[in-house]
């Protein structure tokens, strides 16, 4: 497997792709748990760290 921004445009493998949708998910829903209970800085915490799981994804690809 390998990592960097050279692999952007690279297909991403499918466990990681898998790991780092689950993190973004429980990061999004998390976040609208935490507004609904008037904690925006949990809320924007959880938020970002979607945001990064779904670009951190981007940079793995697949060994040739």
């Amino acid at each position: 497997m390998k990592f960097g921004l050279q692999y952007w445009r690279e297909p991403t493998p499918k466990k990681i792709r898998r790991i780092f949708g689950a993190i973004s998910t429980a990061g999004i829903a998390g976040s609208g748990f935490a507004y609904l209970k008037n904690d925006q800085t949990l809320a924007i915490i959880l938020l970002s760290c979607s945001v990064i799981g779904a670009f951190v994804q981007k940079l793995f690809a697949e060994n040739p």
